[in-house]
């Protein structure tokens, strides 16, 4: 049974939360370690290979191009019992995320909005609304992205920079802080939809 139209409305917000306000808390136990290479090998770069593991959707030195000193990156396991699979790099000052599931209907939009519900504050009116989606070409058969800086004053509870991409029924989600881009929402859109793009090669 695919589980994953019945959580999509809970809890993709309930883990933007844990993200955008926990992020940085280095106490989780440690994922295994099963990094990409730098050069993929034919069989992590089939659609069916990386669909078992996120962390073949790009390598470690694509990362580090846009995030810097970069951990490599690591399969985290704490939440695939929703149906998603996860790999995370711990950046100088953040974190990367990336993962992979299945859904039978919906759009990269709907997912996209769904985990912005997280990073907004749900007793401010108009608060969601303030967040700038963008859409992207040549990512899968659709894809949206957002980048915004905390502000408090606006509802926005936090930075979040995410970029969604479907192809059929498969849904590929990249998210981190806007740290790693200074602040600039500009250069945090810039370096997401690189990585999208990168990714979008195999999957």
């Amino acid at each position: 049974m695919n589980m994953i139209p019945l959580i999509r409305r809970a809890w993709p917000a309930m883990l933007m939360v844990g993200f955008f306000l926990t992020g940085c808390d280095r106490q989780d136990p440690a994922p295994e370690d099963t990094s990409a290479s730098d050069t993929l090998s034919a069989v992590a770069a089939d659609s069916t290979s990386s669909a078992g593991n996120p962390c073949t959707l790009l390598t470690d030195s694509e990362v580090r191009d846009v995030f810097g000193d970069t951990a490599p990156g690591q399969r985290d396991h704490s939440v695939d019992q929703y149906g998603i699979l996860s790999c995370l790099w711990e950046t100088h000052n953040d974190r990367f995320v990336v993962q992979t599931f299945t859904a039978e209907s919906g759009t990269a939009e709907d997912e996209l909005r769904g985990r912005v519900q997280g990073g907004v504050d749900p007793t401010m009116a108009g608060a969601a609304q303030r967040v700038r989606y963008e859409p992207v070409a040549g990512i899968g058969d659709n894809a949206m992205m957002v980048a915004e800086a905390a502000n408090a004053q606006q509802g926005i509870l936090a930075d979040m920079v995410i970029l969604v991409a479907r192809r059929g029924d498969r849904v590929v989600v990249l998210f981190s802080g806007l740290a790693f881009a200074g602040g600039d929402r500009t250069a945090a859109l810039t370096a997401i939809e690189q990585l999208g793009l990168s990714a979008a090669q195999r999957f």
